[in-house]
């Protein structure tokens, strides 16, 4: 199964859904990991403690979600700087953990259980 950590896109968010200790812990577990660049950075989480906590990084954040079983971040899915939403990127038969806030968005929550 493949975990991926998306950098959150929510302006002066600064946690991460994963640190490098708990992908180690996802990996020795039987996952494979797969963490945005620049994930971490606001953090103090640099890529190179992913990598040394045996992650792969990615830039192609449109990858990450679509080749994911399961997207873990921190706040919903919100709107992206390329003019996609993050909710339209999960794959099909995807998980994603989260945040929701549902009384403060109840069009995403919509939007998640019309599939």
């Amino acid at each position: 199964m493949r975990i991926g950590i998306p950098k959150e896109v929510l302006n002066g968010e600064r946690r991460v859904a994963a640190t490098p200790d708990t992908v180690k812990k996802m990996i020795k577990m039987g996952f494979e990991v797969s963490v945005e660049a620049g994930a971490g950075a606001l953090a103090n989480y640099p890529d190179q403690m992913f990598t040394a906590a045996g992650a792969s990084i990615t830039s192609d954040v449109h990858s990450l979600w679509s080749s994911s079983d399961l997207i873990c971040k921190i706040n919903p899915p919100q709107a992206r700087s390329d003019g996609s939403h993050e909710a339209n990127l999960l794959a099909d038969r995807g998980t994603l953990i989260s945040l929701l806030f549902p009384e403060q968005n109840p069009e995403l929550v919509e939007h998640l259980q019309s599939g």
